[in-house]
C-alpha cells in the first residue's frame, strides 16, 4: 500500500496491485484497474518511488519469510486429488 494526497487535502492508502497507469500533466493522475481516477498532488516520481519500495519490501519478506529457502515445506492444497498422467 501506499498513501496518496488527493487535492482536497485527504490521504488515500492505494493498493499498488491495483494501480494500472500514472499520467503526467498539469495533476499526476493515478488509474486504477477499476477505472476510477485520482487526481492526486503527488508528483509522479513519488508515486514510482513509493511503488518499487512497496514491491521491495512484500519480495524482502518473501525471501525471509517462513517459506523461504530450499528447506521450505511443499503444501499440498488437494491432497486427495490424483496427479494426471
Amino acid at each position: 500500500m501506499i498513501s496518496v494526497t488527493l487535492h482536497d487535502g485527504s490521504t488515500v492508502l492505494l493498493n499498488v496491485d491495483l494501480i494500472e497507469s500514472v499520467e503526467y500533466g498539469p495533476t499526476t493522475t493515478v488509474t486504477l484497474t477499476s477505472g476510477r481516477r485520482l487526481s492526486v498532488v503527488d508528483d509522479p516520481q513519488t508515486l514510482i518511488a513509493a511503488i518499487h519500495a512497496s514491491r521491495a519490501a512484500v519480495l524482502a519478506s518473501v525471501e525471509s519469510g517462513p517459506l523461504a529457502g530450499p528447506s521450505a515445506d511443499v503444501i499440498e492444497l488437494h491432497p486427495d486429488r490424483e496427479e494426471p498422467s
